[in-house]
């Protein structure tokens, strides 16, 4: 479950922040590409279908209610770490590839 993950790296970067002197007040957002994730972080009710749910769904939910993160959708489309995690067709390979490394922006400034 990669949001447990991220919520634990949220919460180790917000104390090292809040220990040189720069705390973070706002929520740190978290680009979420599953909606049943982000229904089920928000919403206190344990339902019977959830009771399987380890301790790591209950940790990130108390994050979002205390307002240290805020899941936020994300289409997968969009989802920049797929490039990383997934095997992507060729066309989505190349937008993530540009997206990396700066290339269109490169190739826009060298055309002008």
């Amino acid at each position: 479950m990669s949001i447990g993950r991220a919520t634990q790296e949220v919460m180790y970067l917000r104390a090292l922040l809040k220990a040189i002197g720069k705390e973070q007040i706002k929520p740190t957002v978290i680009h979420e590409d599953n909606e049943g994730c982000i229904a089920m972080c928000k919403n206190p009710v344990q339902r019977e279908r959830s009771k399987h749910i380890d301790i790591k769904w209950n940790f990130v939910k108390g994050a979002t209610e205390d307002g240290i993160i805020a899941p936020t959708p994300c289409r997968t489309d969009k989802m920049v770490a797929d490039g990383f995690t997934k095997s992507l067709p060729a066309p989505a390979h190349h937008r993530h590839l540009n997206k990396y490394m700066n290339t269109e922006a490169t190739l826009k400034n060298a055309t002008t």
